[in-house]
């Protein structure tokens, strides 16, 4: 079974409680569930069953989050500069500055962003899967768990 029945995500996990997202592609999410259920003397037939796949993608940096980190980057910048020795005897800034910087701070937060990982991850979709398909992506994907053991 191909990885064409399930759309396109950054992680998939059969684990509704992950708290951790880190297999990239179905089969493998379904491996690591499954392998949790072998025990010594279990077969692959007392372990292959239904499973639900969730689908997971990257959260996307609402606007408005984008928008307070750059009003706090000119509040920074405005404090510090009312602080120092080239600000007015009472410490007051020029009002138009800091509208004038927002639209730099806008685009450094924007060039921050693009060069960070984004570790939030938001459930989209899942796949439910029977268990012929889990015991055909594992034939695929595992072909040893079905190999018959020979003493």
């Amino acid at each position: 079974m191909s990885d064409r029945h399930f759309p396109k995500a950054d992680f998939y996990d059969c684990d509704s409680d992950a708290e951790v997202l880190q297999h990239t592609s179905p089969d493998v999410a379904v491996e690591h569930y499954l392998d949790g259920f072998f025990t010594r003397g279990t077969t692959v037939g007392e372990v292959v069953r239904p499973v639900v796949v969730g689908c997971f993608r990257r959260a996307t940096v609402s606007d408005a989050f984008k928008e307070r980190l750059a009003e706090r980057v000119v509040e920074l910048i405005d404090e510090a500069y009312g602080e120092s020795e080239y600000a007015g005897p009472d410490g007051d800034q020029d009002v138009d500055g800091k509208h004038a910087a927002l639209a730099p701070a806008r685009a450094a937060v924007d060039a921050y962003l693009l060069n960070v990982t984004i570790w939030q991850c938001e459930r989209f979709a899942e796949v439910e899967l029977t268990t012929e398909h889990v015991e055909a992506m594992m034939r695929d994907h595992c072909p040893e768990w079905f190999e018959e053991v020979t003493s």
